[in-house]
């Protein structure tokens, strides 16, 4: 499956739920947002490993984030 139609899933699903604040729901869409923009367009889920996700963190800290999810 594909990065952004698993996060797709994930946001239509999980985070639709009524019991989500909605800060949660605004933090985890810019995350995964944020996630999907880093990856290649047609990268699939099997292919995410430990370093995939280190990369990401420090490109967001190397972009000025801080970490709070």
């Amino acid at each position: 499956m594909l990065i952004r139609r698993a996060v797709d899933f994930f946001l239509k699903g999980y985070l639709s739920t009524p019991d989500r604040s909605e800060k949660t729901v605004l933090a985890n869409t810019i995350d995964l947002a944020q996630f999907s923009d880093f990856q290649p367009k047609n990268e699939h889920l099997v292919t995410l490993t430990a370093e995939v996700f280190e990369a990401w963190a420090a490109h967001l800290k190397h972009q000025g984030y801080s970490s709070t999810t």
